[in-house]
């Protein structure tokens, strides 16, 4: 190859994929429109796991870009930036795969009917393309803390702080969303 990275074969390309991939299945799922919401004690009691796990899966991904071999003249800046990028993505995808993509993949095969308890965080935040009239809420992790396209008087009724229930099919670890209407 003329510059840029080498191939560092076949097992390497297949082991970074089997690492990154997990974790990327909840960013992926999300940008299709499906609101998948952790529970809160999910959130919380697996954050440590997860960052352990994320900071594993990062190691991994600098040491698999490390063995790979760069030729030509932007060897030493491809190297850099994909020892910067593919760690990153990694610690992301680890982390991901405890704390989202695990509980996730329980609600889709064995989850059912269930109702969880969330406190909002922000009702007023201006909408965006990828989440048209959003719903904040508490003690989850950044983006899947949002239900979007909630109406704008329901929107108007929540403060920060104030209870909502979501609807959906999921476990006691988290719900794909189906309605989200306040406590009562």
């Amino acid at each position: 190859m003329a510059g840029g990275l080498r191939p560092f074969g076949k097992r390497g390309a297949a082991l970074l994929t089997l690492l990154l991939l997990p974790g990327l299945l909840p960013v992926l799922i999300h940008l299709f429109g499906v609101v998948y919401l952790p529970s809160t004690d999910w959130a919380f009691q697996s954050n440590t796991v997860g960052i352990v796990t994320g900071a594993v899966c990062a190691a991994l991904s600098l040491l698999l870009i490390s063995r790979a071999e760069y030729q030509g003249s932007t060897a030493v800046v491809s190297k850099l930036g994909a020892c910067v990028v593919v760690p990153l993505l990694g610690y992301i995808s680890g982390k991901n795969v405890v704390v989202l993509t695990a509980p996730m993949l329980i609600a889709l095969f064995a989850g059912y009917p269930v109702e969880l308890r969330y406190a909002v965080l922000s009702a007023d935040r201006t909408s965006f393309r990828w989440c048209p009239s959003p719903v904040d809420l508490k003690g989850l992790p950044r983006p899947f803390n949002s239900v979007c396209r909630a109406s704008s008087e329901f929107r108007r009724s929540l403060t920060p702080g104030t209870d909502v229930i979501v609807n959906g099919r999921g476990t006691s670890l988290g719900v794909y969303v189906a309605s989200l209407h306040r406590s009562s």
